[in-house]
C-alpha cells in the first residue's frame, strides 16, 4: 500500500514554531562556531588564496595538493576582509553561513514543490534535519571544501526528482551554476552527478532529458574552470607527481584502509540503506528517496577515493544520509498514524513522532555529531592544537613570520590568524616528509635515488622560503603525527642539514627552549 497524506487525516503542525526551530538550529550553529578554533584546513587555504591574489603561484608559494577551485571559492571571504577589514575568520565564518542560509532557502522551496501541500510534518522535519546538517553537524570541519560542496549541490539534487517528475524549476540556471561548482570542487565529486544522471536519462529515456538548464550551466561552469586553470594555474600540473607519491603511501596502507570502512559514520551509511531498502517501496515520494541514495552512493564512492578516514571526507554522504533516513522513517511514522489514530488524538500522535525523528537523530548521527561538537569547543591547551600557542608565538614571533617542522598543520594553522603573524613556509605542514619516510624504509636503489632526488628538492623549497621570509621563530616537532605515521620519529634538522645551503641558513638560529614537546628557535638577528 502507498502511504499517502489524505486531507482528512492531516497532522497539524503549528508553523510557528516549527520556523523558529528552524531559526534556532541556525542561530545555535553560529554560536557553536563563535566557541571554537577555524578548521585548520579553511585557515591555510584562506591565506593560500591571498597569496594567489598577490600574484602567488602554486610551486612557489602555496604548495596546495587540491584543484584551483579550492582558491577560487575562497575569493569571496578574502576579499571581504579587504574591503571590510574584518579578521579572515569573521569573513569566512559570514560566507560559509550565508552559502548555508541561501542553500536552506533553495532547499525550503523545492521541497514545497515535491511535498503534498499537507505534508506540514514531513516537510518541516526533511527542513529541521537539512539545516541540523549544515550548520550543526560539521563541528570543527564547519567551512571545509566537502561541507560547502554539499551545500551547493543539494539544490540540485532536489531539483533532479523535479526534473524526473518532467515538473518546472524556479532559477534552473542558478541552481546549476551553484552544483557546477560544488561538483568541481573535487573531481571525484562528480560520481554522484553521474548516478544522478545515468539514473534520470534511465528513466526518461530521451537523450534530449540530459540537455536542460541545470546541466547545460554545470557544463558551463566546467569549461570555464578548466579555461581559468590554464590561464592562471597552469603550474599546478606540475605538482600532480608529488600529490601521487603523497596517496600511494595510503593506498598501500592496510591499517588506513580498516580505518577507512570500521567506523561510526560507515554504519550509519549502512543503516541508511537499511531504511531505504526496508521503506522506499511503499514510499508516496521513491523518486525523492531513490535520487538521495544514488547520491549518498556516489559520495560514499568519493570518500573511499581518497583513503585517507578524515571525518571531513564524509559530510556530504553524511547530510544526505541524515536526510533520506529521517525523511522515510517520518513518513512511515505518519502512515502508522493516518491509518490508526483518530483526530482527536492528534497531540500524541505528533508527540510520538517527535519523538522517533529526535531518537534516530540522538543514535549513531546525534552521538558522532555530540562527540566532535564537544570536542571542538573544549579543545583545551593541548600541545597538538593552536590554543597553547597563541599567545607564545604572538609575543615571541612579534608580529614577523614563523616556520613549523612538522606534519600537525594545526601547528600553523589556524594559530596564524589568532596570533597576528604570518607563516613562512609555502606548505601548509611539511606532509612530503610522510613520502620521505616510506622511500627510507625500502632500502632498495631505486628508492635511494628516489629519496635522494626528493631531499634535494624538498631541502631547496625549504631554505627558498626561509631566505625570502627569514622567520622570527622555527618551531621543530619530534615526531610525524599524521594517520599511519602518528608517532614516527623524524629527526628534520638531521635530514635537512645533509644539504649545504640549508646548514648555511639554519646558522642563524639558535635553541631557545622547549614547550610542549617542540623544540623553540630564535633568528639571532633578531631583539
Amino acid at each position: 500500500m502507498t502511504i499517502d497524506g489524505s486531507p482528512n487525516l492531516q497532522v497539524k503542525m503549528p508553523f510557528r514554531w516549527a520556523w523558529l526551530c528552524l531559526l534556532a538550529i541556525f542561530v545555535g550553529g553560529i554560536f557553536i562556531q563563535s566557541l571554537g578554533f577555524l578548521n585548520h584546513d579553511v585557515s591555510w587555504l584562506l591565506h593560500a588564496t591571498k597569496r594567489f591574489l598577490a600574484g602567488g603561484s602554486y610551486s612557489q608559494d602555496f604548495f596546495e595538493m587540491n584543484p584551483p577551485m579550492v582558491l577560487y571559492i575562497h575569493i569571496p571571504p578574502v576579499l571581504l576582509a579587504h574591503i571590510t577589514k574584518l579578521s579572515l575568520i569573521s569573513s569566512v565564518r559570514i560566507y560559509v553561513f550565508l552559502i548555508a542560509a541561501f542553500s536552506i532557502f533553495l532547499c525550503a522551496r523545492l521541497l514545497k514543490k515535491i511535498l503534498k501541500p499537507d505534508s506540514h510534518v514531513l516537510y518541516f522535519a526533511t527542513l529541521l534535519t537539512l539545516v541540523f546538517g549544515y550548520v550543526i553537524s560539521p563541528a570543527s570541519n564547519f567551512g571545509q571544501r566537502e561541507h560547502v560542496a554539499i551545500m551547493l549541490i543539494m539544490p540540485y539534487l532536489l531539483g533532479a526528482v523535479l526534473r524526473l517528475q518532467q515538473r518546472p524549476l524556479r532559477n534552473p540556471v542558478l541552481i546549476g551554476l551553484m552544483a557546477g561548482v560544488g561538483f568541481a570542487i573535487k573531481p571525484h565529486l562528480c560520481v554522484t552527478l553521474l548516478l544522478v544522471e545515468a539514473y534520470l536519462f534511465l528513466k526518461a529515456r530521451r537523450c534530449a532529458s540530459l540537455f536542460c538548464q541545470e546541466t547545460i550551466a554545470i557544463a558551463f561552469v566546467f569549461v570555464s574552470y578548466v579555461a581559468a586553470v590554464l590561464l592562471f594555474n597552469r603550474d599546478y600540473f606540475s605538482l600532480i607527481p608529488y600529490i601521487y607519491q603523497f596517496f600511494a603511501i595510503f593506498f598501500a596502507s592496510h591499517d588506513v584502509f580498516i580505518d577507512l570502512f570500521f567506523n561510526l559514520r560507515v554504519a550509519f551509511i549502512i543503516e541508511a540503506i537499511v531504511i531505504y531498502s526496508v521503506f522506499h517501496k511503499n514510499s508516496a515520494y521513491r523518486d525523492l528517496a531513490t535520487i538521495l541514495m544514488l547520491s549518498m552512493v556516489g559520495f560514499f564512492i568519493f570518500y573511499i577515493a581518497e583513503p585517507l578516514a578524515m571525518d571531513y571526507h564524509t559530510i556530504p554522504m553524511f547530510v544526505v544520509a541524515m536526510l533520506l533516513s529521517v525523511f522515510l522513517l517520518t513518513e512511515y511514522l505518519l502512515s502508522c498514524y493516518r491509518q490508526s489514530v483518530s483526530s482527536s488524538q492528534n497531540k500524541i500522535a505528533e508527540a510520538i513522532i517527535v519523538s522517533g525523528i529526535v531518537l534516530l537523530l540522538l543514535w549513531i548521527p546525534g552521538r558522532l555529531v555530540v562527540d566532535t561538537t564537544v570536542r571542538f569547543i573544549s579543545a583545551g591547551p593541548k600541545p597538538t592544537l593552536p590554543n597553547p600557542w597563541v599567545q607564545y608565538v604572538k609575543i615571541s614571533a612579534n608580529h614577523r613570520p614563523f616556520y613549523a617542522f612538522s606534519t600537525n598543520c594545526r601547528l600553523t594553522y589556524p594559530l596564524v590568524d589568532y596570533a597576528g603573524v604570518e607563516s613562512a613556509s609555502r606548505y601548509e605542514c611539511l606532509w612530503p616528509v610522510m613520502y620521505i619516510e616510506k622511500l627510507s624504509k625500502l632500502h632498495t636503489p631505486e628508492a635511494a635515488a628516489a629519496l635522494e632526488k626528493q631531499r634535494i628538492f624538498f631541502t631547496h623549497t625549504i631554505v627558498e622560503d626561509m631566505k625570502r621570509n627569514m622567520p622570527s621563530l622555527v618551531l621543530v616537532t619530534p615526531a610525524i603525527n599524521w594517520t599511519v605515521f602518528d608517532g614516527v620519529t623524524f629527526d628534520y634538522l638531521a635530514f635537512f642539514s645533509q644539504s649545504k645551503e640549508f646548514r648555511d641558513i639554519w646558522k642563524n638560529y639558535r635553541y631557545v627552549t622547549r614547550f610542549g614537546g617542540i623544540l623553540i628557535y630564535k633568528n639571532i638577528h633578531d631583539s
